[in-house]
């Protein structure tokens, strides 16, 4: 998102983190000079670059504090059934990333298992 403050500066709030993932620390940062009433206007590409469920949330600080946000991109033009879709799909793409990081981690966990087996220090526990 781009934030932009009543003197006209400019700042850049950016993550990588998955949309399940709960500590978006640029979001956090953006919400607390939101909050601090220090942005003006967030300019963002879509709805969902904002945050993948509860921009009504975001929206309704963001109009306690007097911030507008404006969509570069609207997608207004759809249906409930194109909405639903959409909408699916971004549950299905946040799980899908979590199973990964999960797999990811566990890839982790026994390439060190065998590494301290190789080394001698064990590592598997046996039953």
């Amino acid at each position: 998102a781009l934030a932009a403050s009543e003197k006209g500066d400019f700042k850049v709030f950016s993550d990588t983190d998955s949309g399940l993932n709960t500590s978006h620390k640029g979001l956090s940062r953006m919400l607390d000079w939101i909050e601090q009433d220090q942005v003006k206007t967030v300019f963002i590409t879509h709805k969902d670059r904002l945050s993948r469920f509860g921009f009504e949330f975001i929206e309704r600080l963001c109009k306690e504090h007097g911030t507008d946000i404006v969509i570069l991109e609207s997608r207004e033009d759809k249906n409930a059934q194109e909405e639903l879709a959409e909408d699916l799909m971004s549950l299905i793409a946040s799980f899908s990333g979590r199973i990964h990081g999960l797999r990811s981690s566990r890839r982790k966990e026994l390439a060190l298992q065998a590494e301290n087996m190789i080394e001698g220090k064990g590592g598997f526990d046996h039953e």
